[in-house]
């Protein structure tokens, strides 16, 4: 297990406190703490916008529907049912980015997979060991399934991420892991850093886009990249 050290705290802009924790050889000047509430910002506006632009199903602009039909593998608009499963996970990850009782986020440079770098990921705990350690670390999320109770721990990112393009993407895809119980469907799932409409493998289903976190990502970005401000 790495031992992450405090790199400092930051306030973001729902006046949420941001704990950042580094580990290993990974070091943060004051400018990447600076990149870190940018991110946390940009990430909570991102889906502010995506919230109101899909409040209401029977206005619901049409690009939104093609970036839905895209990223949720739908051959036709999206229905009402499926808008309320998007606008729910939306609601979680939001509020979790959002939370006034703060945020961990660990940064590393972490190993790489077999199909390339690690952007991020979100440990998730089981049993009576991890019931008694949710109770002193609090920013774990509690998580019910119908297995059982499961506990979400901090989102890490790699430090290489900061201040690269897509890092917003890669924030709210762990978010959503971790406040939202979404699953990685290994590179049917994934999408290409360089072209993000474009999923790495085929035979993602539908109905595993609506549990898969790169979908939500992708689709909460490029719902705010084609709503005009």
């Amino acid at each position: 297990m790495p031992k992450w050290t405090s790199a400092g705290t930051v306030k973001a802009a729902q006046n949420q406190s941001i704990k950042v924790l580094t580990s290993g050889t990974t070091t943060l000047t004051s400018e990447n703490l600076t990149e870190v509430k940018n991110l946390v910002n940009k990430a909570v506006e991102i889906l502010d916008v995506c919230d109101r632009v899909t409040a209401n199903y029977d206005k619901l602009p049409k690009q939104v529907n093609e970036v839905a039909r895209n990223f949720f593998v739908l051959d036709d608009d999206l229905t009402q049912d499926q808008l309320l499963e998007i606008r729910a996970v939306l609601t979680l990850t939001r509020n979790g980015l959002a939370n006034p009782n703060g945020l961990n986020l660990k940064f590393g440079n972490f190993p790489p997979r077999s199909t390339g770098s690690t952007a991020g990921y979100v440990n998730v705990h089981s049993g009576k060991k991890a019931a008694v350690q949710s109770v002193v670390k609090r920013n774990w999320t509690r998580i019910s399934r119908p297995t059982g109770t499961v506990y979400k721990g901090d989102i890490h990112i790699n430090a290489n991420k900061l201040g690269d393009f897509g890092a917003e993407a890669t924030l709210i895809h762990e978010a959503t892991h971790k406040f939202a119980d979404t699953k990685d469907f290994d590179e049917r799932g994934y999408t290409y850093s360089n072209s993000p409409k474009q999923f790495r493998d085929e035979g993602l289903t539908t109905e595993e886009a609506f549990q898969n976190a790169e979908s939500y990502a992708q689709f909460f970005v490029h719902v705010w990249l084609n709503t005009e401000l």
